[in-house]
């Protein structure tokens, strides 16, 4: 157990300590100082609560998932990856329904503070924006079906959970298209003048933008 010296999962507590060995799972104990009212918030490895991901194919697919964001320095929870610059927060969800669904975002820092809640401020516990968004938090997202070459043929590719295609066969083709789609564009924003070009380009079609960004990403 190591004590962590800026505790961004820790809420308002003083203090955080970060369990490192326990399972796969990502502990940290959060408390004040004599540690008398403890939360556990638990990143969950291989243990997600979401059923589905006791569909084998599914599994596969995360774990590969895992591997790749891991060696690209990105930090997770759940089934959500992040990548930190001074001003923004590349974000990276991999969602499962009846078919899985991935999406990109970039949060900007400059929007921590601003008071438009979004339906995952009123899910308990309450995350923190300003360390792990939802896609729903970032200035502008995407998905990723929607940058692809072939979309009709991706989104075969996605449909596990009715076992249109095998996991075999998808996985790979769904890992490279992150790996060559995906972080590529998450890649391009270091800064938000990165985010001001792309927002006034041709791409910008392309993009959700959060109404509430408009006013610093649309200024000339």
């Amino acid at each position: 157990m190591e004590e962590i010296a800026e505790p961004e999962g820790a809420g308002n507590s003083r203090r955080a300590w970060h369990l490192t060995d326990y399972g796969n799972s990502n502990i940290i104990i959060a408390g004040h100082v004599h540690l008398r009212r403890l939360c556990l918030t638990f990143a969950l490895a291989g243990m997600h609560a979401d059923p589905e991901l006791k569909n084998e194919d599914v599994r596969l697919l995360f774990e590969t998932l895992r591997r790749l964001m891991t060696e690209k320095d990105y930090r997770r929870r759940d089934t959500t990856w992040y990548f930190d610059t001074r001003e923004l927060i590349r974000v990276f969800k991999f969602d499962i329904h009846s078919r899985t669904h991935f999406a990109m975002g970039i949060a900007l820092r400059a929007l921590d503070r601003v008071d438009d809640p979004t339906v995952w401020d009123s899910i308990y516990p309450r995350r923190c924006r300003a360390t792990h968004p939802q896609i729903e938090d970032c200035a502008v997202s995407v998905g990723l079906h929607d940058m692809v070459d072939d979309c009709t043929e991706f989104e075969k590719l996605t449909k596990f959970l009715n076992r249109a295609v095998s996991g075999s066969e998808a996985v790979p083709k769904i890992v490279q298209a992150v790996s060559q789609v995906a972080l590529p564009f998450l890649e391009s924003f270091q800064t938000l003048d990165d985010l001001r070009r792309v927002v006034h380009s041709e791409r910008a079609s392309l993009l959700t933008i959060r109404e509430t960004a408009k006013d610093i990403l649309l200024r000339s």
